[in-house]
């Protein structure tokens, strides 16, 4: 298993994450650059389902963060200045994740 960094947008939509084999999301915020990112556990060495992917939101607080993002999609929150941002992650094929 490694730790994969994936740099994502802050710009309103939602961004697609694939990592190379199963995966679990461990944390979202900035990295020292300042880059939003998410870290993942990554197992490359087991295969990639063509579906197994993640749809990650930065929203900030009032934000409406639509569908199919729920509060149980919650991954992690950091501060910017006077801003509070919030990631959220839907993971398009749960079963095939890293196990906690």
């Amino acid at each position: 298993m490694r730790v994969f960094k994936y740099p994502i947008p802050n710009d309103g939509y939602p961004a697609k994450i694939s990592a190379p084999g199963a995966y679990k999301i461990l944390h979202a915020g900035p990295d020292p650059t300042g880059q939003v990112c998410v870290w993942a556990a990554v197992m490359p060495d087991r295969p990639q389902m063509a579906d197994n992917f993640a749809r990650v939101l930065v929203a900030g607080t009032g934000h409406d963060i639509g569908e199919p993002f729920r509060a149980e999609h919650h991954i992690g929150s950091y501060v910017d200045g006077p801003f509070v941002w919030h990631v959220f992650a839907f993971i398009r094929n749960p079963n095939d994740r890293v196990g906690v």
